[in-house]
């Protein structure tokens, strides 16, 4: 009963056009936001994929919409729509 070793050469310039378009898209990534957040573009209730507002923060928000209807007497509805599947 030995150690069996296999060795795997992979030919290193594989991974250059992976790491360059990793670079890219971090680089488009991020201008594009500056650009979204400059111009106000999405709109404030838009929370998904946005720097400094997570999903706590929506539920937060939401809470706080339900309460301000429960104290004027008003009716609050909800319609979640789980579009994950859909793509």
């Amino acid at each position: 009963m030995g150690i069996k070793l296999t060795l795997i050469i992979i030919d290193q310039s594989l991974f250059y056009p992976v790491f360059f378009s990793k670079i890219y898209e971090k680089l488009v990534y991020n201008r594009l936001s500056q650009y979204v957040e400059k111009f106000c573009i999405l709109n404030d209730c838009q929370f998904g994929f946005r720097s400094n507002r997570s999903t706590s923060m929506a539920v937060l928000e939401m809470t706080d919409k339900i309460n301000e209807a429960m104290e004027n007497n008003q009716f609050s509805i909800g319609v979640f729509v789980d579009l994950s599947k859909a793509f």
